[in-house]
C-alpha cells in the first residue's frame, strides 16, 4: 500500500506488512457445487505481527478461521464468507469479517 502525495496523515509512506495467499483448487472444497447446492469451503487467515514494540498500533499473531459458501449463476458467481476470532482480552470468540463478494467475467480471453 503507498500513501497518496497528497494525503498530510501520519501514515507511513509505504506499507507492505500483509499477506494474503488464497489456494482455490477445488480439493479446499468442504462440499463441492453440485447441482441445486453452492460450494462449501475453509480457510485461515493469519496476520502476522507487526511493529509489536508500539502498545497502541502494534499487533500480535492473528488467526482468524472461517468458512464460505460459492454460488455460480448465468449472471456470475456470488460468494460469502465469514470468519470468527478469539479475543484475548475476554477470552471469547468474537464474529470477525462478514463480506458478500460478486464476481462477473467480463471477457472470455480472461481464463
Amino acid at each position: 500500500m503507498d500513501k497518496a502525495p497528497n494525503d498530510t496523515s501520519s501514515t507511513p509512506a509505504a506499507s507492505r506488512n500483509r499477506v494474503r495467499r488464497r489456494r482455490r483448487t477445488g480439493a479446499d472444497a468442504l462440499l463441492r457445487e453440485g447441482s441445486g447446492r453452492p460450494e462449501l469451503f475453509g480457510f485461515l487467515e493469519v496476520t502476522l505481527p507487526t511493529q509489536t514494540n508500539k502498545v497502541l498500533i502494534g499487533t500480535g499473531l492473528g488467526r482468524a478461521p472461517g468458512f464460505g459458501i460459492v454460488r455460480a449463476f448465468p449472471w456470475g458467481t456470488m460468494t460469502t464468507r465469514i470468519t470468527v476470532e478469539y479475543n484475548h482480552d475476554d477470552r471469547l470468540w468474537d464474529l470477525g469479517e462478514f463480506s458478500i463478494e460478486y464476481l462477473k467475467r467480463l471477457s472470455p480471453a480472461c481464463g
